[in-house]
């Protein structure tokens, strides 16, 4: 069983040694970022800081996946943190998706309103397949 931790940088001093510190002080094989798509940016200002936020989890040694989600209405790509960086490699797609559903099924724990689902408020996929 794939082991993921779901976490959100806000500090971008953490750097890329201190996060890979991090994903192996909290035992587990990656850590999880959604990060918003840029081309669904709404205007040229949340373009620019759309793509510095990939920027950012590139260089802090993040990778990217096959694997995009949309939670609450908002479209992301999923990034991923390997425990052994970037050279021990991302998880499969397969894997991660469904990691990311249970983990996205524990973390929501409001119910969605009247005659919608959880499929209706959060959806894990692979482009294309």
């Amino acid at each position: 069983m794939v082991k993921y931790r779901y976490w959100d940088f806000h500090t971008p001093s953490a750097g890329k040694e201190r996060n890979k510190e991090a994903a192996a002080e909290i035992a587990v094989d990656s850590i999880i970022f959604e990060v918003e798509k840029p081309e669904e940016a709404q205007s040229r200002e949340e373009l620019l800081q759309r793509r510095r936020r990939v920027r950012f989890y590139l260089a802090g040694g993040a990778l990217p996946t096959g694997v995009d989600s949309r939670l609450f209405g908002v479209d992301y790509h999923i990034m991923v943190l390997p425990a052994g960086g970037a050279r021990s490699g991302a998880p499969d797609d397969v894997s991660l998706k469904a990691a990311l559903t249970a983990l996205y099924r524990t973390a929501v724990t409001s119910a969605p309103a009247p005659g919608r689902t959880f499929q209706d408020i959060c959806q894990v996929y692979i482009p294309g397949r």
